[in-house]
């Protein structure tokens, strides 16, 4: 899973379809896209708003995803929200996340090399 920011047609924000840089010369969208890393070959992708959430458009690319596969995605996707949506959907994931994460630094408090962690969501 990534994600990044593109530059397209400036008649795209003309139209209202996507944010008018300042200048004025290009679009401002972001993109969110699965990779198949066995296959290397894409699946699929989301295209939003330059205003939109890395989260929110990963939520909408989920169907996308097969089940029995693992998503890797980088510490901007990682939120309750997302860990919640791919529990709904009975889909494995790993993301990379900030050091400052209370459940990284809990770890290493431990002193221990590896581990396995079961991760409950806040209610």
């Amino acid at each position: 899973i990534d994600g990044s920011s593109l530059n397209l047609l400036s008649t795209l924000g003309e139209n209202g379809e996507f944010e008018l840089s300042k200048n004025k010369r290009y679009s401002i969208a972001k993109i969110c896209s699965l990779y198949d890393v066995t296959n290397k070959m894409p699946i699929g992708y989301v295209l939003g708003d330059s205003t939109d959430e890395r989260q929110i458009l990963l939520v909408k690319l989920m169907d996308s995803i097969c089940v029995g596969s693992i998503s890797i995605a980088d510490r901007g996707f990682f939120s309750q929200e997302v860990v919640t949506a791919f529990n709904n959907r009975n889909l494995d994931f790993v993301f990379r996340v900030r050091c400052n994460l209370k459940i990284i630094t809990d770890f290493i408090k431990m002193n221990i090399n590896d581990s396995i962690i079961d991760y409950k969501l806040n209610d």
